[in-house]
């Protein structure tokens, strides 16, 4: 099976969607083909990513900017190119802007897309009314074979727009990170989460 993950982020960028494509694309690989699309930041390619637009730092890539959208112009272009060179046998998109751009190369070529929410704005009241209108329209025209949340209470916000193609699924946890084989059954595990602040 060839996968292919779209994101805006990728290590070195930090951000909860570039660590789990990163870790996504580290476990399908043992058994699959994966690649790699995103933004054009990363400081070092390797034959599996690819990355499209301009370069931005990491918190314009949240917004709706001149340069964003020139970014993901580009994209749209590009996917017609990219998707007819890796025919990949489905395409796994980590942000909603993303996953319209490739809509239509999806649609032309017959690959699957599916999407996953790192963060919900559609239902979010915080974010701005055209932000929010803006998210509702690119969730229902993107071509979206299935949903992905990482956020539960989320689910009843989708069947209330009518997509019920949808499933929560937490993000994983590496458990290699925390278990070491030297540790004794003896001393106690102590955990601490860190996570982003913000409004």
């Amino acid at each position: 099976m060839k996968i292919l993950h779209a994101t805006k982020k990728y290590p070195p960028l930090t951000g909860g969607d570039a660590f789990v494509v990163q870790n996504l694309e580290k476990v399908q690989s043992k058994n699959n083909q994966t690649y790699v699309l995103t933004s054009k930041n990363i400081t070092y390619k390797k034959g599996t990513v690819f990355t499209y637009g301009l370069k931005e730092d990491s918190q314009s890539l949240d917004k709706i900017t001149f340069k964003r959208i020139l970014s993901l112009t580009h994209l749209f272009v590009k996917s017609f190119f990219l998707l007819k060179k890796l025919r990949p046998t489905i395409i796994h998109a980590h942000s909603i802007d993303i996953a319209f751009c490739l809509s239509l190369a999806t649609k032309i070529y017959h690959i699957p897309l599916v999407y996953t929410g790192h963060g919900i704005t559609f239902n979010d009241p915080r974010h701005s009314f055209s932000k929010r209108i803006l998210d509702l329209l690119l969730m229902k025209f993107s071509n979206i074979k299935y949903y992905f949340t990482v956020d539960k209470p989320s689910l009843t916000d989708f069947y209330k727009i009518g997509i019920n193609e949808v499933t929560y699924v937490p993000n994983g946890v590496d458990n290699n990170l925390f278990f070491s084989k030297k540790r004794k059954n003896s001393q106690k595990l102590r955990l601490v989460f860190v996570g982003r602040l913000e409004r």
